[in-house]
Order: C-alpha cells, then sequence, then structure tokens
C-alpha cells in the first residue's frame, strides 16, 4: 500500500487538527460555534489556522464579532452548538468481555484489584486492570476520523501502564491510526488519550472501543475505592470539525476492597473535544544544515527567537517526514545538542508529545517533564 501521509499534506493538517485542537479548545468562539472556527466565520478553513500564530506573535487578528479573542477561556467548551453530531457517550467499562472495534457488551462501572503480588479479583494480570474506553453510536454524518479524551486517575494509587488506541479507528480496511496519545507508564494522575486516522478519508460511526488500558496499583496503594473520570472528550470528522459525546460515563477501581454502589458517578454534559500525541519509531531524514548556535532556547526549534505554535507545527512535520525550514544556524529537530533538539520534555526523542507541550506553554499549562530537562523557553546551551 503507497504511504500516501508521506506524500501529501493531509497528515500535517490531520496531526494540527487534533493536537492544535487542544489550545484552540482553550480559546473563543461565538455561542454556536464551528470547531476551530477561531474568526467565527462560520466554517473551518485555512485563515483559521493562521489565527493562531497571528495571536501568539502579538499581531492582529481578525474575528466577526461577538467572537471570543483567542487564549480567552469559553464558558462551555464546546465545539458545537447544541444540534446533533455527537455520539451518545462516551463511558469506561471496567470489563472487556464482549468488547471489540465494532461492538460493545454490557458496561462494567468498577473493577476490584486485589494488592497482594497475585492475579486474583478482577485483575487481567498481576494487581492490573484492563479497562476499555467506549463509544456509543457515532453518527454516519459525523463519522469519526480522530479522537481524544483525558483520564483523571489517582496518581497516589494507580497508575497507567498499557495502551492501544488503534481498535475502532483502524477498522476499515485501509486506516493508518497515528497514536497521539501520552506515553506509558503514566503516573501523573491525568492521561490523555488520542489518536487520527492518517489515512484521511477512513472514517468509523456507531459504537466500539476507542481504547484499551491497563491500569495498575503503585505500591504505595491504599485500601479505597478510586474514580476513574473523563473529560475534554469527544471525536473529529474528516472535516476536522469536533463533537462532543451527549455524555461522559466514568468508572472506578476499587483497592483491597469490594466495590460499592455502581461505582460511577452520574454521566454529566461534555466539552470539546481536546486532543494531544506519542512516539510512532521513526526518525526522520534532517533537511536543514549548519553550525547551531552557541546558545539555544528550548522548544525554539526554528532558532527564529521566540517560542510560539509554528514550532510545534515544525515539530509535527518532523514527526510525519515533511521537510522543516529554520533560520540558520540552527540544529535539525532531532539532533544531539546539549540534549535531542525539539525533544522539550527530555524523554530522548522527539515525538508529537513535544509538540503538544509547546502549546501547553504558550496556553500557560502546566508541562511535566524528566528531571534535569531545561524549562521551555529558556536557554539551553551546547
Amino acid at each position: 500500500m503507497r504511504r500516501r501521509y508521506i506524500t501529501t499534506p493531509l497528515v500535517l493538517a490531520t496531526f494540527a487538527a487534533v493536537i492544535i485542537g487542544f489550545w484552540i479548545s482553550n480559546s473563543g468562539f461565538g455561542a454556536e460555534s464551528v470547531a476551530w472556527d477561531t474568526d467565527c466565520s462560520g466554517d473551518t478553513a485555512s485563515a483559521d489556522a493562521l489565527q493562531v500564530p497571528h495571536q501568539t506573535a502579538g499581531l492582529s487578528v481578525q474575528q466577526r464579532e461577538p467572537c471570543k479573542d483567542i487564549g480567552t477561556a469559553l464558558a462551555a467548551r464546546r465545539y458545537e452548538s447544541a444540534a446533533d453530531g455527537g455520539m451518545d457517550a462516551m463511558s469506561i467499562d471496567m470489563n472487556t468481555t464482549g468488547n471489540t472495534a465494532t461492538d460493545l457488551g454490557s458496561r462494567q462501572p468498577c473493577a476490584r484489584i486485589n494488592e497482594n503480588n497475585i492475579q486474583d479479583a478482577d485483575e487481567t494480570a498481576v494487581d492490573m486492570i484492563t479497562l476499555d474506553v467506549t463509544a456509543t453510536n457515532i453518527p454516519v454524518a459525523t463519522a469519526m476520523n480522530a479522537f481524544q479524551f483525558d483520564l483523571a486517575y489517582s496518581a497516589a494509587n494507580l497508575k497507567v501502564t498499557a495502551k492501544d488506541v488503534t481498535l475502532m479507528l483502524a477498522a476499515t480496511v485501509g486506516s493508518v491510526p497515528f497514536d497521539a496519545s501520552d506515553s506509558v507508564p503514566d503516573t501523573d494522575g491525568s492521561f490523555t488519550g488520542s489518536a487520527a486516522d492518517i489515512a484521511g478519508e477512513k472514517t468509523e460511526s456507531g459504537s466500539g472501543v476507542l481504547a484499551r488500558l491497563g491500569i495498575a496499583s503503585t505500591d504505595t496503594a491504599v485500601a479505597s475505592q478510586y474514580d476513574l473520570t473523563l473529560s475534554f472528550a469527544g471525536h473529529v470528522d474528516a472535516g476536522s470539525t469536533g463533537y462532543p459525546p451527549d455524555a461522559l460515563e466514568s468508572g472506578a477501581i476499587s483497592i483491597n476492597q469490594a466495590c460499592s454502589g455502581d461505582g460511577t458517578p452520574t454521566p454529566t454534559a461534555t466539552g470539546g473535544p481536546t486532543p494531544t500525541p506519542t512516539p510512532i519509531g521513526q526518525t526522520p531524514t534532517p533537511t536543514s544544515s549548519g553550525t547551531p548556535p552557541t546558545e539555544l532556547t528550548q522548544g525554539d526549534v526554528d532558532c527564529n527567537g521566540n517560542v510560539t505554535s509554528v514550532d510545534a507545527l515544525k515539530e509535527l512535520r518532523h514527526v510525519a517526514l515533511l521537510s522543516v525550514s529554520q533560520t540558520e544556524p540552527c540544529p535539525d529537530i532531532g539532533t544531539d545538542v546539549a540534549s535531542v533538539w525539539g525533544d522539550v520534555d527530555c524523554s530522548g526523542e522527539v515525538t508529537s508529545v513535544d509538540a503538544l507541550k509547546i502549546l501547553r506553554f504558550l496556553a500557560l499549562l502546566s508541562i511535566s517533564q524528566n528531571e534535569h530537562c531545561a524549562h521551555i523557553g529558556t536557554p539551553e546551551s551546547r
């Protein structure tokens, strides 16, 4: 099969829609807005993609009023108005029995782990539970090309140890799912699951498993029941329009005790999709040359003197094996300087997660990095 995502701009648009959508979800639209319609013109176009870099650079941004300024908070983070378009529910199912990429069994809201170094209770491995994040009734008219969710859990008692986000998204023959989720193990109490089909025209509708996760107890886990909650969830169609689900259904893990109640908070109305990222195991061929400057700024991957959303875009181009323009002299993304250039979280390689973290930095949100890693926006000397 021809690898179209290397030879067409579609991959870049898909990556940008999924990941930059996270930042845009924190921006303002009109009361009945369209996903990522940053100028409130009523549709998404190339002009919208230019608005964010303009705002970041302090340049004027043209919008149709009333329209929230880019970077300001929304009262309600919905991608579409109350009109139909979202799935009936995005849910956590603590029992994967009967669940497949295209079908769902009955949902179990809670499962038990006995923290004893033995596989027992509801465990699928020693002191670990396998759960599904599912989609119920995605409409054909807004069939899914990408999705995202944030899963909150107790960092002191639980950790995400395994993931597979290529189930429902890979159901159609010819699909090329791109895993844009947080890497595992994830131990900070918040896991972002996200994926996009970079084959472009391949979409999924109906019900099925979006992601299958392994969650284990920590060595210091305390006996109690811990909620697993979803937020910033939704799916994106082939036209890059995002739709939140009508409801979110959470789950729970009970450690060293029986599940109490149904283990699930009352389903809640949702915010808009806020997509995010992980490595694909490929190293692009460098496309620029030159002697790196003596002092570099973490996150300023094109060496233009400022960290902007354009740097995040260039990280994505690098991951997608596309050419990257830089202000010379500048090290190629992925080459070794003080650390791997462009690896803003110092994980050891450049991935789409680094692009997301640049966007989080620009949106003044928290960023996780490995120890002894230069903060984004601070000098990184050779």
